[in-house]
């Protein structure tokens, strides 16, 4: 029966930890939240923190009385004691609750206790309130992509993709404020694989791994989606380099197992399952793909073992309130190895009721009513379902290690090859290059950077402003262009020189502005003046951001270009923002505001 040997799930939470203002005030001459943070266990930062809230002075203030509890309630999440967390996160709010730090954190707690649609409610709160002006941390990014964690989590993969692609356009490097470079496009992969969109994921995770080179999770889940449509070889290239980077993860074991044992490759596929089960002794795919071995093989005794153990462990996940459907569909087909054709049927039908679009869940059931309903019309029926809904491991239907050891004769059926070849084309995606990871995301980046750079020097000589530093933005074009690795000299210039002659520009229009004494004349233009000028910082800005985002790809690191990519998905904070608008669309209704405003025309703000 085919099967995936390993069911990738969507990461439950993520951490992260924003730079704080520090707690100035808990005493004369102590900054408490940088001294309790120093502790150097949890514990010992709860008990630190304990002993300054219960003493807290009322000079020190309420923001820094819930920067506290924020902390301390981040101490209790680090030690699993949630229930402590939510409540210090709960005074947090409480006490000041224009602070995002605790709406963003106990989002975190909710999605570790799998309350995803409570986690949701918190990074809407997150992404409505933003940052401070004095902050120079990016939250929107990190916010979307918890949100789209949690709405992958709810299966709600279309909104999960929205936010995860917003995370991502707002900051590039894929990072969700967790330090991880590409984690972004690692949690989208695993969205695309459980919607079956398998050459999605893999460009996902090649993208993952061109941004972080050592991303051993990334490989795995690479390896495991290579897998689905049979790319076996591909498949243990990329565990063999998750292992080299991390020798201690049975689930790159286990999946590298299951390439060798569809390759027929049994004695390297067994040793790979024994060592996951070394390694974590509560993997049920490690103990049931030994069984079928043993099966093959003839060595009974040793396969009852190995299913008896797989079956146990199955059938404990599934009593979890949050199990994954695929553990239906998966005991199911250990049924049909030991021959408890009734179980089995139970548990695939149940496996579709749960989840109408596993194909494995299909086949397998095609495979009970061959092999133990003798019933052909009803096996082509489901194999049918199981094709239509996107089956792509096609070698498996003549493995004898898999669906071919119940399939023979039937597998030789005119009909049911008919329906193989009719679903077999449509079915296989296109891949990207298997074995190494793409290319193609720096060279889009180094590409963006490079065009958005002519651009600019073209703007910047638009008579409507003042100044000229086009020759500067030639050089840096010519620096780029010649050697990609100058990036890290030339972020910190360009993230500073733009802000300047942005603001610069802004305020050669703005002091133009025209009194209420002067003639109608004046005003009429004074606002074509201005329109001309916005028109022009919309398209200068647009193009400063895209060099930015392509820059932050490239790998540099610069706070300037931190704080510029979170003006930008704001709207450049300005409290005129409607809600749920970002980026260059909240800028453009911010310019059109600030010319009504100035012409006595009025314009709607965040109601």
């Amino acid at each position: 029966m085919s099967k995936q040997c390993v069911s990738i799930g969507i990461m439950l939470f993520f951490m992260f930890l924003p730079g704080h203002t520090s707690g100035q005030g808990c005493g004369p001459d102590t900054d408490c939240y940088t001294k309790c943070y120093e502790e150097p266990a949890p514990d010992k930062q709860v008990e630190c923190f304990t002993k300054h809230i219960d003493a807290w002075p009322d000079c020190a203030g309420a923001k820094n009385l819930s920067i506290a509890y924020s902390a301390r309630g981040f101490a209790y999440y680090m030690l699993n004691r949630y229930d402590k967390a939510i409540a210090d996160y709960n005074k947090a709010i409480e006490v000041n609750s224009e602070s995002v730090y605790p709406y963003f954190y106990r989002g975190n707690v909710y999605s570790a206790l799998a309350q995803y649609n409570s986690a949701i409610d918190d990074y809407n709160k997150v992404i409505k309130l933003g940052l401070p002006e004095e902050s120079d941390v990016n939250i929107n990014s990190p916010a979307y992509c918890a949100r789209g964690t949690a709405y992958a989590n709810l299966k709600e993969y279309d909104k999960a993709v929205a936010d995860l692609d917003m995370a991502i356009d707002l900051e590039p490097s894929g990072k969700c404020g967790n330090g991880v470079r590409g984690y972004a496009y690692f949690i989208l992969g695993g969205v695309h694989y459980s919607t079956r969109q398998y050459a999605k994921a893999i460009t996902d995770y090649n993208n993952a791994i061109e941004l972080r080179p050592e991303y051993a999770e990334a490989y795995i889940n690479r390896g495991n989606t290579y897998i689905a449509f049979s790319k076996y070889n591909a498949a243990i290239m990329d565990l063999n380099k998750a292992v080299e980077l991390s020798s201690n993860v049975a689930v790159a074991y286990t999946i590298r197992g299951a390439a060798y044992y569809y390759l027929g490759d049994y004695d390297r596929a067994m040793e790979d399952f024994t060592k996951a089960i070394e390694l974590d002794s509560t993997t049920p795919y490690a103990y049931y793909s030994c069984g079928v071995i043993h099966s093959i093989h003839g060595r009974k005794s040793e396969a009852e073992a190995a299913y008896s153990r797989a079956e146990a462990i199955f059938s404990a996940q599934i009593s979890s309130p949050t199990a994954d459907p695929g553990l239906y569909s998966s005991r199911g087909g250990l049924y049909l190895w030991t021959d408890k054709c009734a179980a089995a049927r139970s548990d695939l039908e149940k496996a579709i009721t749960l989840d109408k679009t596993d194909p494995y869940a299909y086949g397998n059931l095609g495979v009970y009513w061959w092999h133990c309903g003798h019933d052909k019309k009803k096996a082509l029926k489901w194999y049918k379902k199981s094709f239509a809904h996107g089956f792509t491991q096609w070698d498996v239907l003549y493995n004898r290690a898999a669906d071919g050891y119940f399939l023979a004769g039937f597998n030789e059926d005119p009909d049911f090859k008919a329906l193989v070849e009719k679903y077999r084309a449509a079915n296989m995606p296109n891949l990207p290059p298997t074995g190494e990871p793409s290319k193609s995301l720096a060279q889009t980046s180094l590409s963006n950077i490079l065009d958005s750079l002519d651009a600019m020097a073209v703007l910047l000589k638009h008579p409507a402003v003042d100044g000229d530093i086009s020759g500067w933005v030639a050089e840096m074009r010519a620096n780029i262009a010649q050697d990609p690795k100058q990036v890290m000299e030339l972020v910190g210039p360009f993230s500073g020189n733009m802000g300047t002659f942005i603001d610069n520009e802004y305020f050669n229009i703005f002091n133009l502005r025209p009194v209420s004494n002067e003639p109608a004349a004046r005003a009429k233009e004074w606002e074509t003046a201005s329109k001309a000028y916005y028109a022009w910082r919309i398209k200068f800005i647009r193009e400063a951001i895209r060099v930015i985002k392509g820059l932050k790809v490239l790998g540099a690191e610069s706070p300037g270009l931190d704080f510029s990519l979170d003006m930008e998905s704001r709207g450049s904070r300005s409290p005129y923002t409607p809600l749920g608008k970002v980026g260059i669309e909240a800028l453009e209704h911010n310019l059109a505001y600030e010319i009504n405003k100035s012409t006595g025309m009025g314009a709607k703000g965040n109601n």
